[in-house]
């Protein structure tokens, strides 16, 4: 999957929205541009897919916390850069009901029925689950069913359609903390943005990442690194970040930003 005269960049299902479609594109040409060698950009229907694509050689992509802490412990991802959300590396997992929903904290969940992304979501799977423990909730007793839907806006589209009572997704703060008004949130990303409450707020998170193949030579990782971490200044580079990556701008990031999200994996399996 790799050549010397191309990079592959995947992304997950939240690059294969139709919004994304010409996102897509830009991205590929700006990047192409930059790096002087051919960029192909692609969205994958699944995390799982994702995580294959990565075992199977995949030059690059971009990968929520936990997928990433999975595939480094695989070795089959090295970290390059963190997106950076409203001036923080951090964001939060939130759960969430309708605006008009019954349900007003997470003692009232018992018997409703939640909306997950999947296991390797750390917003919207790993650490809300981990702060309904905290809470004294088992998950596995408090809903009546939970559903895997692959993607936040679907999350999102099953609890304004009623399919779901609860769903979990991702949450920014204008401001540093877990409180003050809401910078980003996946049902205020819908289209349209839909009316939700939270219930509970999990994290801080820290944020998704760009990782390269462990064989990326080290100038073609440093090449992309430097596009990637100066795309915001670029007139249409700012565009792009905020509407396919969610993200301000990229920053270089360590391994050990990450060991919170280790732990919480380690404890979804006891």
């Amino acid at each position: 999957m790799s050549t010397r005269d191309k990079v592959v960049f995947a992304t997950g299902p939240s690059g294969l929205s139709p919004e994304a479609a010409p996102l897509r594109e830009m991205l590929a040409w700006l990047l192409t541009g930059r790096l002087g060698v051919e960029v192909e950009i692609n969205a994958l229907p699944t995390y799982g897919a994702l995580a294959e694509a990565l075992r199977e050689g995949l030059d690059c992509a971009w990968l929520p916390p936990a997928l990433y802490v999975m595939a480094e412990r695989d070795r089959c991802a090295r970290l390059l850069l963190a997106g950076v959300r409203a001036h923080t590396a951090n964001f939060f997992g939130a759960l969430f009901v309708r605006a008009d929903s019954p349900f007003v904290r997470a003692s009232d969940l018992q018997g409703s029925r939640a909306a997950w992304v999947s296991p390797e979501s750390c917003s919207g799977y790993l650490m809300p689950r981990l702060e309904l423990k905290r809470l004294g909730l088992d998950p596995a007793r408090t809903f009546a069913s939970e559903e895997m839907l692959e993607s936040h806006q679907n999350v999102v589209a099953a609890v304004t359609s009623g399919r779901a009572d609860v769903g979990a997704t991702y949450l920014s703060f204008a401001s540093d903390g877990a409180s003050g008004a809401i910078a980003r949130a996946g049902w205020l990303d819908a289209r349209p943005p839909a009316a939700m409450r939270v219930l509970v707020t999990a994290g801080p998170i820290p944020s998704d990442v760009v990782v390269v193949s462990p064989s990326t030579p080290s100038d073609r990782a440093d090449a992309l690194a430097d596009v990637l971490s100066t795309l915001h200044r670029h007139p249409r580079g700012a565009t792009l970040l905020s509407q396919f990556f969610g993200v301000d701008w990229f920053e270089r990031a360590q391994p050990v930003r990450y060991d919170a999200v280790r732990a919480a994996l380690l404890s979804s399996r006891s």
